[in-house]
């Protein structure tokens, strides 16, 4: 099983070596990993961990886009997925 809060500080690192402002970071970094929680909880930690993600913040919403990483799920590990809430249906293999 993953850890979560280690990984969140990991993501965080990432987002403001990338150059994005640390406060900025940490907000995405915690939502990031509140839904990769999610996901994990549909279709496994590990699943979860390597699903690309693609950020999209609209005034005060952030929402995520899963666009590839997921190849192989079944029809039941998709309806789950769409059933989340800020995660959008799109998914690409």
């Amino acid at each position: 099983m993953i850890a979560w809060p280690l990984w969140e500080q990991r993501r965080i690192a990432e987002l403001q070596a990338g150059g994005m402002p640390p406060e900025v970071a940490r907000c995405i970094g915690k939502a990031e990993t509140v839904n990769r929680q999610r996901i994990s909880r549909c279709i496994g930690w590990r699943r979860a961990r390597t699903a690309e993600l693609d950020c999209v913040v609209t005034g005060e919403t952030v929402k995520f886009v899963i666009i590839g990483g997921l190849a192989g799920l079944t029809p039941a590990q998709r309806q789950r997925l769409f059933a989340l809430p800020n995660l959008s249906p799109m998914i690409t293999p």
